[in-house]
């Protein structure tokens, strides 16, 4: 079965599949600032009291979580955009996730 589809419904396809388009582009950039943003907060706090180690020891086991969903949410962008620098653990840094979920994260001496 062909279907013929005339020149006003092919242009008001176009112009569906066009706001598709940007809106997934709003969205993949939503996602970039809000994996940012995130980002800095666990990783660049202000205040000296609310450390990445404080944040995780208050998540206890549930602190693994965190690190699962940021892996996740980066590999979805850069699925989305090849060019997206992807955000990983500061150099400087290690994390362990330990077994029961716990992380212990350490500064690295230098």
């Amino acid at each position: 079965m062909i279907i013929n589809i005339n020149t006003t419904t092919e242009e008001n396809i176009k112009g569906e599949l066009l706001k598709v388009n940007r809106l997934n582009q709003s969205i993949i950039q939503t996602a970039k600032a809000n994996s940012k943003r995130a980002y800095d907060i666990f990783w660049k706090n202000r205040d000296e009291n609310i450390t990445p180690q404080a944040i995780c020891d208050y998540l206890g086991n549930e602190a693994y979580k965190l690190f699962q969903a940021h892996i996740a949410m980066e590999e979805w962008i850069y699925s989305q955009d090849s060019t997206h620098e992807k955000l990983s653990i500061p150099e400087g840094w290690s994390v362990n996730i330990h077994q029961d979920g716990t992380v212990t994260i350490t500064k690295i001496e230098e």
